[in-house]
Parts: C-alpha cells; structure tokens; sequence
C-alpha cells in the first residue's frame, strides 16, 4: 500500500518514514511537500481535518498528516497549536514565563489518516513531562521548545534526547503512529500484520 505523508519538513518525514518501515514494512510512504494554510483554532482536531481537507482537493489520494503543539498543563488547550506563534512573539525566556509557576506540560499529536471526505480517522499521541528554564540546551530549529522540555521519567531534554534509541517510544508523534498502525493491523490484518 502506498500513502501519502503530507509535510513541509523534510526531517519530520525521514523520522516518520523510518519508524512505519520498521512497524509496516509493506507500506511505502511517499513524501508530499505541500504547504497547506492552517485555520487558527486551540481545538488541534479542528485544524488538522481543515488542513486534510485543503490537502485532499489538491491531491486526492490516501495520506496522513498530522498536527500538535506544546501544551502547559494549567491553561485548557494552550499553547497547543499555537506554539509556534507563541514562541515566536515571547522567545524562551517568554515561554517558561508562562509555565514557571506549574511547569507541567506535554507535548500532543495527532496524525490523521485521510482516504475521503467521509472517510478518515484520527490517531492521537501524548508525551508528558515538565518544561524547564532555558538554558545552553540548543534544539534542531524547526522544535526549538524540545531544548525547553523533558519528558516524565527522564533528566534529558527532548532535544538532547532526539535521534536516540529513548526517544522512540516516549515521543508523542511515535505514540500516534503506534496507535494508526494498530488500527492498520485490526482493519487490514491480512494486508498489514507485521
């Protein structure tokens, strides 16, 4: 089966493409490099059916997508998916401002596998932990909050933590992908069963 990965970053694919061989080897996972406009919602599932849909009219093949942010524990769903504009307007600095006080957090994705309008199903992942102070951790530029984070369990930040063996299974967007390749197997077994 052939699908789809609907992403601008091309890091965020080679992580995804690599993580679904070793789950599904019989899936091939076609990289579509695609800037797709993003309504402004703190409802993630909102924006990532608006962002599938402007998808499909382009391409109109099976794909998945996903969406997701940083989310402080004490406010109801935010930053979220306003992460990005958040930190952009406060820096670092500006971020743990907002969370000092209760630091805990986690990061969420949602990965949505699109086959129709009417036909699509949503996976969801969470990582949770605490975000820290900022300090000399430097993080890959498209994630800099990962140098602001560690998860539950661990004394690494996600940043210092990415790419290593760890990371596979505490990562929200490897968690979502575990759960659509569950729902792969139970759906398909025979097509998809590892």
């Amino acid at each position: 089966m052939k699908i789809s990965f609907v992403t601008s970053n091309k890091n965020k694919f080679e992580e995804v493409s690599y993580w679904l061989a070793q789950m599904v080897p019989g899936i091939e996972l076609e990289h579509v490099d695609l800037d797709v406009p993003e309504i402004q919602s703190l409802d993630v599932r909102e924006v990532v059916i608006a962002k599938a849909q402007a998808i499909w009219k382009e391409i109109q093949r099976p794909f998945i997508v996903d969406d997701g942010g940083l989310y402080l524990t004490k406010f109801k769903n935010f930053p979220g998916t306003l992460s990005k504009y958040v930190y952009q307007g406060t820096g670092r600095e500006g971020f743990w401002l907002l969370g000092k006080d209760d630091p805990r957090a986690y990061f969420l994705c949602i990965i949505l596998f699109y086959q129709g309008p009417d036909d699509y199903h949503l996976f969801e992942g969470k990582c949770l932990g605490k975000i820290i102070e900022p300090g000399n951790v430097t993080a890959p530029s498209q994630f800099p909050l990962l140098s602001m984070f560690v998860p539950d369990g661990m004394t690494k930040t996600l940043a210092e933590l990415h790419n290593s063996p760890e990371v596979q299974n505490i990562t929200h967007r490897h968690k979502a992908l575990v759960a659509f390749v569950d729902w792969l197997n139970l759906t398909s077994p025979d097509q998809f069963l590892v």
